[in-house]
């Protein structure tokens, strides 16, 4: 089933699928090897995904700070 929203093609979704269903019926099987039923990310786009998530490390912890800031400043306020 193709379905018109994804950003795939049809022969990158009908490979997908393939790959998928090969993998349901041997990911019980311990004796062979797991199928990827994605492409592995290139060097770039890990560099990306890695970015990403220390930014948003970063955030994190500032809204954390933030919020113990607001925290304190609601609790003067009382």
């Amino acid at each position: 089933m193709f379905d018109t929203y994804v950003t795939l093609s049809a022969d990158q979704y009908n490979a997908i699928s393939k790959k998928y269903e090969e993998f349901q019926r041997t990911c019980d099987d311990v004796t062979k090897e797991p199928i990827k039923v994605y492409s592995p990310l290139s060097q770039k786009n890990l560099e990306e995904l890695y970015l990403i998530r220390e930014v948003s490390k970063t955030l994190q912890k500032k809204k954390e700070e933030d919020m113990k800031k607001a925290a304190a400043w609601q609790y003067q306020l009382a």
